[in-house]
């Protein structure tokens, strides 16, 4: 029933995919379970509690994903009843670090400056073949493709020269999230000047002793030099768009993540995050906006707002549980008092009356 399974999802997932479920079901779901109905919530929590004795609570909670999707199958199919409820481990278990071979990976941080720096000592093209790895991992950082989708890049089906984005396909991509990458003034001048007039962009090599030899003159440690990959630009990429202030629908679209936790992953807290953050918002609330001109608030010197006495000063109207401000418009948000409305004064005394509030 697993290969029957396999064999029909094979169309609806990337071929990495389809590779690490065919792994999960011969090495784990077939050898713990034997048949599909022995799979029960209880046998799902043995099984959990015997894998995170030996992998982390997400590699754990990807198995289960594929689990669930063989028995929500098996139950339309009809194969099963119904599907018993297999549940992720508990967010405070945290499994086992896997110790040794190509799982054991380290992620290395990059700030912009480094990857910058790190592209520059990289050569043009490699020494024997003439792979232009600079080109390669210029439109990485630039664009935040995977390694795998720019291998599958092709002229004139996703680029061809003079093109402002990159047509991104279903096949090419891990998500299988088609739609169109922007790219930027640099990364059409380096495509431009590699692409074929058919076929290839990118033909699959081995980067990495390049790519550590240049990561050697920047980074601060061997360890890092030595373990830093493409989705390492990958990452600090998305991170780097977040920092500056990038919407992360936008960010989720040019990544090419369905979900929107996903792209969350690559925000991260930061006190330089949060001064710019604090000087945008400082910056839209002490604003005099031009509204006659149409002048932008960011571009007009900072001026605090102030009120004449003989005006009376602001007053606040209730509507549909928000209090909106209606006699000066350079104050654009909503007044939190609740039960309350403030009325200006003739003799430039402001009053506080209590009235009852709107039910929204």
């Amino acid at each position: 029933m697993l290969a029957e399974w396999l064999s029909q999802i094979e169309s609806e997932i990337a071929p990495e995919t389809s590779k690490t479920y065919q792994g999960y079901c011969s090495n784990h779901f077939l050898p713990f379970f034997e048949s599909a109905d022995r799979i029960t919530v209880s046998s799902a929590e043995d099984y959990s509690r015997m894998r995170l004795r030996a992998v982390t609570r997400s590699t754990v909670a990807k198995e289960l994903s594929a689990l669930r999707n063989f028995l929500n199958w098996a139950e339309r199919r009809h194969e099963i009843d119904e599907a018993p409820i297999v549940r992720n481990p508990p967010k405070r278990s945290t499994g086992t670090a896997f110790k040794g071979g190509k799982r054991d990976k380290v992620r290395v941080s990059l700030t912009s400056e480094q990857a910058e720096a790190i592209i520059d000592f990289l050569p043009d093209r490699t020494p024997v073949a003439g792979h232009p790895i600079k080109a390669l991992f210029t439109v990485i950082w630039d664009t935040s493709l995977r390694i795998g989708t720019m291998w599958r890049l092709e002229v004139p089906k996703h680029y061809k020269r003079g093109d402002d984005v990159l047509r991104i396909s279903q096949e090419i991509d891990k998500s299988r999230y088609a739609r169109s990458v922007p790219l930027t003034p640099r990364a059409r001048r380096v495509l431009d000047g590699i692409c074929p007039q058919e076929g290839l962009i990118f033909r699959h090599f081995e980067y990495r002793r390049i790519l550590v030899q240049a990561a050697r003159k920047v980074l601060g440690t061997e360890h890092e030099a030595k373990h830093l990959s493409a989705h390492d630009f990958r990452h600090a990429a998305l991170t780097h768009m977040a920092a500056v202030g990038s919407d992360l629908t936008a960010i989720g679209h040019v990544a090419g993540h369905k979900n929107a936790t996903t792209t969350a992953v690559y925000v991260h807290n930061s006190e330089a995050a949060a001064r710019r953050a604090v000087a945008r918002r400082a910056g839209i609330l002490d604003t005099k906006v031009d509204t006659v001109a149409g002048q932008a608030a960011e571009n007009r010197p900072a001026v605090r707002p102030k009120f004449s006495e003989s005006l009376g000063g602001p007053s606040w109207t209730r509507t549909r549980s928000q209090w909106i401000k209606k006699s000066d418009p350079r104050l654009a948000f909503p007044c939190e008092t609740q039960g309350f409305r403030e009325i200006g004064a003739t003799r430039g005394v402001t009053e506080r009356q209590e009235t009852t509030p709107v039910p929204s």
